[in-house]
């Protein structure tokens, strides 16, 4: 963050200009202060309340989508798999064109992508004790890395990492989306990405495989189910008008 990219020009605490290493970001803008001290002071107040609607149970909306989307992720796994289960082994492990060429063979990448992910998010400032089980997995050395070659085996840690994940998501904070994320894959390049978008992309891979798996089980003979979203959505009932 430089200060061309900044929003003010003066400390909203103390009226002076802004200072270079006093910077932070806001609703994904760069907003400045005087000194680290009025920064961090402006960031505490942020997380705080923060912190204070989530206790009312009034999640900020992007974190609220996130979480919705972490409950659609872990449902979908529940039902995808169980419908798995009732293949026959040769078709479940049969290439079938697929990306990464078979049901199992998906089912280990959307592992792979998930726990790459979330190890790495354990280099985060905020330090999510959530993620702390996640060091447990596989460090995964290739995209189609096959992390568990037993079906069961495979279950019991997706199962995991679901739970993981879900609890990953419910201690972030509005905050932390909008900070900068640096991390560095395998060939050593970096990346700084926003870390909410980051989070939104994770939650996001696992449905584009799962529609490449739906799609093999219909040609294997296996109804998929239902995959909508829409089927995690709450009714609700309109509130009643006031008679007239």
């Amino acid at each position: 963050m430089t200060l061309t990219h900044c929003l003010n020009e003066t400390c909203p605490w103390s009226g002076d200009p802004v200072s270079v290493n006093a910077l932070t970001r806001y609703r994904n803008q760069v907003v400045g202060f005087c000194n680290p001290g009025c920064r961090n002071k402006f960031d505490k107040a942020i997380r705080l309340f923060d912190e204070a609607l989530e206790a009312k149970g009034q999640a900020t909306p992007l974190k609220q989508n996130f979480l919705r989307l972490a409950d659609y992720n872990s449902w979908m796994n529940q039902s995808l798999y169980a419908r798995i289960s009732t293949l026959r082994d040769a078709d479940y492990r049969k290439d079938a064109g697929a990306f990464f060429k078979s049901v199992h063979g998906t089912l280990n990448h959307i592992l792979v992508w998930d726990t790459t992910w979330l190890q790495r998010f354990t280099r985060h400032e905020q330090r999510y004790v959530s993620l702390d089980a996640i060091m447990n997995f596989p460090k995964a050395k290739s995209h189609d890395q096959i992390l568990f070659d037993e079906f069961d085996a495979l279950l019991e840690a997706r199962v995991q990492v679901d739970s993981i994940l879900e609890a990953f998501v419910r201690e972030t904070r509005e905050a932390d989306y909008e900070m900068i994320f640096t991390y560095v894959i395998s060939t050593g390049e970096s990346f700084h990405k926003p870390f909410g978008g980051m989070i939104q992309h994770l939650l996001n891979h696992q449905t584009h495989h799962r529609g490449q798996i739906t799609t093999l089980l219909s040609q294997m003979g296996v109804e998929p189910g239902i995959t909508d979203l829409l089927e995690r959505l709450p009714d609700l009932l309109p509130e009643p008008k006031d008679a007239a």
